[in-house]
C-alpha cells in the first residue's frame, strides 16, 4: 500500500484542457522535468511505473509541483507483468500481461508529452 499526502491544490493534467479555463497556466517543462526525475528514481530501484498516463499525473501551481498517483501497476523490471485489467488502447504497442520493462515507461512518457503539447 502507498499512502501519500492529500493533494488539495493539485489538478489532474487533463483538467487543464477542459473547455472552461483553468486559473493557472500549466508549465509543460516542469511536468517533463519532474516526470523524468520520478522515472529515474523508480528505475534506479529497478521499478517500472507501468501506467504513466495523464489521468495519473497531477500538477499544482503552488511551487510548480507534479505528482504521480495510482501506483497499483508498479512492478519489478523484467520480472513483473502488466495487469490483465490494464486498459491499453493498442497505440503504445504494449499488451496486457506483458513482462514490464523500464523502456515501457519511456513509451508512456512520450505519449503523455505528445498529448501535453497537443500533437
Amino acid at each position: 500500500m502507498v499512502v501519500m499526502e492529500y493533494l488539495s491544490n493539485a489538478t489532474p493534467l487533463h483538467r487543464f484542457f477542459r473547455p472552461s479555463p483553468v486559473p493557472y497556466l500549466l508549465k509543460a517543462e516542469v511536468v517533463r522535468d519532474t516526470l523524468k526525475k520520478a522515472q529515474e528514481l523508480l528505475h534506479s530501484k529497478d521499478l517500472v511505473f507501468g501506467n504513466l498516463r495523464v489521468q495519473n499525473t497531477y500538477y499544482s501551481h503552488e511551487g510548480d509541483r507534479v505528482f504521480l498517483v495510482d501506483f497499483d501497476y508498479v512492478g519489478k523490471h523484467q520480472q513483473s507483468r502488466y495487469s490483465p485489467c490494464l486498459v491499453l488502447d493498442g497505440k503504445l504497442g504494449l499488451e496486457r500481461w506483458q513482462v514490464m520493462e523500464k523502456a515501457h515507461d519511456e513509451v508512456f512518457f512520450k505519449a503523455l508529452m505528445k498529448w501535453l503539447i497537443g500533437e
